[in-house]
């Protein structure tokens, strides 16, 4: 697996593996579909990060830190496909949150 950070051309996949996930076990609602069409805007722009897990060449894994006031960050849309569930992939993405913030100095 190999964790790197956002780009453009993942944005497909973020929204993809979001909505995959949260189709699931929720309803998709308004909030999620601002975060999920603009990543870049809504994340990025205002000082968050995107982490995006990729194996063979795939993305199947992805996670958003929002920026917060405080200086803190809020993990939010995180999404691994199906197939790559149960890998170990989920502490991997966090791992990448944490070494994130700490770097940003939260």
């Amino acid at each position: 697996m190999q964790i790197t950070a956002f780009e453009p051309r993942h944005a497909e996949a973020w929204k993809r593996l979001n909505e995959a996930w949260i189709a699931q076990h929720f309803a998709i609602e308004p909030k999620d579909r601002e975060v999920l069409d603009d990543p870049a805007g809504t994340i990025l722009a205002k000082g968050g990060a995107i982490f995006m897990a990729h194996r063979d060449g795939e993305a199947v894994g992805c996670v958003g830190l929002i920026a917060l006031a405080d200086g803190g960050f809020e993990v939010a849309k995180m999404a691994v496909s199906e197939a790559a569930r149960g890998t170990g992939l989920g502490k991997l993405l966090m791992a990448a949150c944490i070494d994130h913030a700490r770097a940003a100095g939260a």
